[in-house]
């Protein structure tokens, strides 16, 4: 995107002051095309998406600041930063599934079923709300 479609774009947005910008916009919608190709065969490979349950707050914050300090620094010290981020990085990968979920409204609650997936307590729970739940839950689908 930065090599290809962004120059195109701009070509596109100089060339549009003279009516002369069609050839660019086709040429920044194959460039598009193949962008959303990538994704979606990446998408597609088996194992490339896991549904993990969210992770908890001290563990993205410990993986930011070694990531941090990692940009950071610039000597030997730098490489201190790797401690942080595996830490948070496992301590992401090692949380169990919550076993009760509830919105930060109260109206919506999941919970999980011996079978380990998630059942809604209200029927009238929204496509929204319920894939917000699944995805909080580590789970695919309800």
């Amino acid at each position: 995107t930065t090599f290809v479609t962004m120059p195109l774009e701009a070509l596109a947005l100089l060339f549009d002051c003279i009516g002369a910008g069609a050839p660019f916009w086709w040429a920044t919608a194959r460039s598009l095309d193949l962008l959303l190709w990538i994704a979606h065969t990446t998408a597609a490979i088996p194992g490339s998406v896991a549904p993990l349950p969210a992770m908890p707050g001290a563990a993205y914050a410990l993986m930011v600041v070694g990531g941090l300090w990692l940009a950071l620094w610039r000597t030997r010290w730098r490489r201190l930063g790797l401690l942080p981020l595996a830490v948070g990085a496992v301590w992401a990968l090692l949380t169990p599934a919550p076993d009760v979920l509830v919105t930060g409204d109260g109206r919506h609650v999941a919970i999980r079923t011996a079978r380990g997936d998630l059942a809604l307590l209200r029927d009238r729970t929204g496509d929204y709300t319920a894939d917000m739940l699944a995805e909080n839950g580590g789970i695919e689908d309800l």
